[in-house]
Formats: C-alpha cells, structure tokens, sequence
C-alpha cells in the first residue's frame, strides 16, 4: 500500500513538472467602431487578440458609462468579436477591451473614444461597401430612395444598387466616360452626362432602358435637374458653357456663357436658380432659370468643383478642391458667410434632407467631412478610404451613399 501511495505521489509530481505553463493572451487591439453617436442609438464595436499558446479566448467590452459586457463566447484565437452597446445619455466615453483564455485575464486595450451627443443623430459610420464599375464618379437616388445609380467613368455604364439590401440589380451601358447624373423629381427618367462622347443619355426608370441621347456640348460634366422637372443643367466642362435640356422632348433650349471650366451644378429647391461650380476661374455663376440669364458671379475658394443646395434654399455649399474648405453661399443676397476648412481634394457635397448636416467627399484624405448647418461646425470626420468623390443621400436621412473612386465601389454611410 504504501508503495502504491509513494508511486501516486511521484506521478503528480512528474506530470505537475512535466505541464506546460499557461500563457495568457496578449492585450486585445484597441477597440474600432463609430467616434460619433447619438443618444439612445445601437453601436458595434470590434477587437480581436492572440493566445501565444493558440488557446481559444474570450473577450469583454468596457463601454466607458460604468457599465461593462458580458464575455463573448470561446473563439478561435485572433477571430474578431463584435459586441454592440446602446448609449443613454450623451458624453464623452473610451471603450475599452479585456481577454481570456481558460486560465488567464490580460488587462485592458487601449481606448477608444466615442462622443454620444443627443444634436448629433447623423449616419456616422461605414456600414457596407458595394463593389460596382470601374472608376465611380457620379451618383443618384431616386425620389423615393430605392435605387440608386452610380457612373463609372472607365466602365462606360451606370451601376443600379437596389438599396433594400445594396444588390447590383442592372448594369447599364451608357455613353464614354459617364460621369455627372440625376434622376427627375417625378423617378420616371435618368440623365447621365458622358463626359467623353459628349452627349446625355436619357435612361427610362421603369426597365432601365436608354431611350434617348442628346448631344451634351463639349465635356459634358455636372447635371441638374430643376424642381419641377421640367429642364436638365448641364455643365460644358471644356466650352464654359452650360445646356439647357428641356425634359418634354429632350431638346436643348439654350446655352449659357459661365465661367472658366464649370463643373458642379445646383438648382434652387424654389426652381428660380442654378449655381455652377466653375473649377478653373475659382468662383460660383448664379443663373436666373426665366431668362437664363446669369446675374451674379460669386468668388469662393481655389478649384471649386461639387455643389449643393439646403432643402430650405437659404444656402449653397460649394467644395474647393485646391483650397481645402467649403464656402457657404447665403442666397438671399450671394455672399459668402463662410468658409469652413475640411480634408484634403473635397470635390462633392450633399446636404440631408432635413437639412441638419452637409456631408464633403475629402478624394485625397480618403475620408467625408460632416458639417453640422445650425453653426456651420465640422463635427465628424468618416474614414472610408478609396478616394471618395460623388456623394448622395437617401430621402429619409438615414443612409449616404459615397463613390470611391480609387476602390470602384460604393461606401453606405449609416447609423
């Protein structure tokens, strides 16, 4: 017996010497999600980390308002995990996140800041990446926010993104180099500037089909429709000019001087003018739409290039790509109140609509400036990289959808 005991012993001994001792995981990755929120809105956030002995781990969120998750389940050593936490009140928080293997707690990443903000209820983060043609540009929603249409300029189509679930529904073939495009007040039809083939496609929304090309001048770039459907705007990129395309039997009606190289260009939501973004001679035309007569000129920044309206039509934002800010046109008497500094290359702006936040497509920053319109403050900087160029939102605010030109594909920006 005793020998049997004595053998026991020198067993545990040998197989407690024999074990490899634990390594606990290494600090999770600081965790990544959204820096800016609202109050009493969902957010995910992410982290992942390494078991050096290969264990499965867990991790945990510290969501910076005292309050802290419960562990994810055991996963595969350096899998992500995702937990999602919804803010009550507003403030400034740091995420932190934990691990553990079945031995061993690390302690806590690095933080990550969040500012929950109850004036801040914007989409503020990327939600989903579509793939689409080569070399986007332009974008487009319908009226009623279903579809939305995407230029690529090196693919000599249109993408169609069914937005219920951001499929690729059509693929439409349009002229060279497509590049500016809008949709009619009314859904029925599609303007699409071809930047190279120098002429407008006239694309049919009920089955996607072209049923119309009309000679676009020379460089054809920005289009714009007018509130009542009745005109298209489009800029002479190469001419200085910009058509006017009557809607009723597609005819161009008149051809307007503006200024040096037009890109851009905007109606007024009352329908009485349209601003035009002249990139080579740094100011902004103002043309009166019953006589088409222009009847300001308006200096902004260095290479302005995108333009847009608020809902209201108390002002006009203008993207200056060489100079790197926005200036903000009141309209009721053409002056400049503003210029806000943003990214790197802005080229396109689209303001919500309702009119609370500008959203600024920075190509060279690879990022989208949001400016918040009761003080003109930049409150948000959305990293999506891929060279963001043309940029649209949804009729109901709750979706923004951004061209990457570099990336061709289409970034959703939402909640």
């Amino acid at each position: 017996m005793k020998k049997i005991y004595l053998l026991l012993v020198l067993t545990i001994i040998l197989f407690s010497s024999c074990r490899k001792k634990n390594n606990p995981p290494d600090t999770p990755e600081e965790p990544a999600g959204v820096g800016v929120g609202s109050v009493n809105r969902s957010y995910t956030f992410s982290s992942s980390t390494i078991d050096p002995d290969g264990d499965s781990i867990a991790i945990r969120f510290s969501w910076g308002d005292s309050s802290i998750s419960g562990w994810s389940s055991f996963i595969t050593s350096g899998s992500l995990v995702e937990l999602t936490h919804l803010y009550m009140y507003d403030g400034i928080f740091y995420i932190t996140a934990q691990a553990k293997d079945d031995q061993d707690t690390t302690i806590w990443s690095n933080p990550h800041q969040i500012i929950i903000d109850t004036n801040s209820d914007f989409p503020s983060h990327v939600v989903q990446t579509v793939p689409v043609g080569t070399r986007p540009f332009g974008l487009a929603a319908q009226p009623n926010g279903d579809i939305v249409y995407v230029t690529n300029y090196y693919s000599d189509n249109v993408s169609v993104i069914r937005t219920s679930d951001n499929a690729i529904i059509w693929t439409i073939p349009v002229g060279i180099n497509p590049y500016g495009v809008t949709v009619l007040p009314n859904g029925n039809y599609i303007y699409v500037a071809n930047s190279y083939s120098d002429n407008i496609s006239v694309i049919r929304s009920s089955d996607f089909a072209v049923i119309a090309t009309i000679p676009g001048g020379d460089g054809p770039y920005g289009v714009a429709a007018s509130p009542n459907g009745n005109y298209i705007y489009v800029t002479n990129h190469n001419s200085n000019y910009v058509r006017v395309i009557r809607t009723s039997d597609n005819t161009v009606v008149d051809t307007i001087p503006v200024g040096d190289g037009p890109m851009g260009v905007a109606t007024e939501p009352n329908g009485d003018y349209v601003y035009v973004a002249n990139s080579w001679s740094d100011n902004v035309s103002v043309i009166r739409t019953s006589d088409n007569t222009v009847i300001d000129t308006i200096p902004v920044g260095i290479g302005p290039y995108g333009v847009a309206a608020s809902p209201n039509g108390d002002y006009i934002y203008v993207a200056n790509g060489n100079s790197n800010n926005v200036a903000v046109i009141r309209t009721a008497d053409n002056a400049v109140v503003q210029m806000i500094p943003v990214g790197i290359g802005p080229v396109c702006a689209a303001v919500l609509p309702n009119g609370n936040f500008v959203y600024v497509t920075n190509s060279y920053s690879n990022n989208i400036s949001v400016i918040r319109t009761s003080d003109f403050a930049m409150v948000a900087t959305i990293s999506c990289g891929g060279g963001p160029y043309g940029v649209a939102a949804l009729p109901n605010s709750n979706y923004v959808y951004v061209t990457k030109y570099l990336s061709d594909s289409v970034s959703v920006i939402g909640y």
